[in-house]
């Protein structure tokens, strides 16, 4: 790169310098112009060919006899052009061209002569010739060296013009090759655009697995807690009535509880090492490998979110409202993901609820999309956090005493949409909040009558 900057300095100085020689060699031409124009040598040896006229004139009157008075008129008026003619080359510019010519004494001597009487018209005539024919000499060559000049800056602008055609044709080369090589850098940074571009997707794509597994993670750990808190519930009451008679029933009941939850862990850890092994992508029919789409009881669903609540919710009505006509509903979705929804929905309610408030949990079946509505009787949601409590560790800012870390909802609305369902929120007319999940369904899913 430097060595093609100093060429191009080098060439644009060349230029300059062809430029300024051009513009002296025409200053040169215009100037030999302006002598050829106005040659004192043509002139001189013009005003050298009257006086010798004049000159031949008076001896041809001198020769007429008698002399009248015509004739003596005749020869004043030649003898008067005759000095006239040679005065003006013995004055200015003619004087110095004589001197340079070295003919200034000859015409001096035939101006005296002119004074002498009488007058010899044949040697000044004799003289004149003289003068002409070495001014003659002199402007002969002076016009040969005026044409050496004149071929001498002929070449010279010829070599000035050559020279500015070689420097041009040089930054023509040099642009031509900053051209090509701007076209190559550019190609280069589009190249490295796309580089760039693939990378970034990479990284894109690399981001969403991480939050995939975050994701999936704080799913677990938040599932986890609840069939945790049923044994943990579930221990304490057995270790509280160790001092009362217990009847075989009750014991079996609690014992039967503690299993349902083990079994539930185990299910949940077997899924999640089956979603290890699978190849995690961004595409909706990756996450639908992930389920176990079967046709269900909802009503067996519901009655299994709530049994994993255990005693939690023994003071809390739940009323299920089913379609007129109906005491249940077929529908077809992934069992245990399914139940994880209503879990963390039913969790969700019973924390806003007033306590003794029921939880109304509402189904239907319109067309093919399955409808659940879970409803609290709490403050409900603002309308401006409508969308944010569906967001990871978002905290809804109108009842800060709850207990939660803002995972249940975002689990829950990512669970339905893995089954191409929805979830969304509105506030009751009457107060609360309702949660509304859509599942599709298909044709062979019914109402139980």
């Amino acid at each position: 790169m430097p060595n093609r900057v100093r060429v191009r300095n080098l060439a644009g100085f060349a230029v300059l310098g062809f430029v300024l020689m051009l513009g002296w060699a025409l200053y040169k031409l215009l100037d030999l112009q302006s002598e050829i124009s106005t040659d004192v040598g043509e002139n001189m040896v013009w005003a050298i060919s009257q006086s010798i006229y004049q000159s031949t004139q008076l001896a041809h009157v001198a020769r007429v006899a008698p002399v009248t008075p015509e004739s003596q008129a005749e020869h004043d008026l030649h003898l008067d052009l005759l000095k006239s003619s040679v005065q003006m080359l013995n004055q200015g510019p003619q004087l110095r061209y004589m001197q340079r010519s070295g003919v200034d004494k000859d015409i001096q001597q035939i101006l005296a002569r002119l004074e002498q009487v009488p007058i010899a018209y044949t040697e000044i005539t004799r003289a004149l010739r003289m003068v002409s024919n070495s001014v003659m000499l002199a402007e002969r060559e002076d016009a040969g060296l005026r044409r050496d000049a004149n071929r001498h800056l002929i070449f010279q602008v010829i070599a000035t013009v050559v020279g500015i055609l070689l420097a041009g044709a040089l930054l023509c080369w040099q642009m031509l090759m900053s051209l090509r090589m701007a076209t190559r850098a550019k190609e280069e940074l589009q190249i490295q655009h796309v580089q760039t571009q693939r990378l970034l997707e990479v990284l894109q794509q690399e981001r969403l697995v991480r939050l995939r597994y975050r994701d999936f993670v704080s799913l677990m750990s938040h599932q986890l807690r609840t069939p945790l808190a049923v044994i943990d519930s579930t221990a304490q009451r057995l270790k509280r009535q160790l001092s009362e008679p217990v009847s075989e029933v009750s014991l079996e009941e609690r014992s039967q509880r503690i299993r349902s939850s083990v079994n539930h862990l185990n299910h949940l850890i077997g899924r999640v090492l089956e979603g290890l092994r699978l190849d995690e992508g961004v595409s909706s029919s990756e996450s639908e490998r992930r389920l176990e789409l079967q046709v269900h009881d909802w009503g067996r669903l519901v009655a299994s979110a709530l049994e994993r609540f255990g005693d939690l919710l023994n003071e809390r009505p739940v009323r299920l409202n089913w379609p007129e006509g109906t005491t249940g509903l077929q529908v077809e979705c992934d069992q245990t993901w399914t139940i994880e929804i209503l879990c963390n929905l039913i969790s969700n309610a019973h924390k806003y609820s007033p306590p003794g408030r029921a939880i109304e949990i509402t189904m239907s079946l319109r067309e093919e999309v399955f409808e659940c509505v879970v409803r609290d009787h709490g403050c409900g949601v603002e309308e401006a956090e409508a969308e944010l409590i569906f967001e990871r560790f978002y905290r809804a800012g109108n009842n800060p005493n709850v207990v939660g870390i803002g995972l249940g909802l975002p689990i829950a609305r990512t669970l339905a949409e893995w089954h191409g369902g929805t979830l969304t929120v509105v506030n009751a007319a009457d107060g609360g909040a309702m949660f509304t999940l859509t599942l599709p369904q298909n044709k062979h899913c019914s109402k139980a009558e």
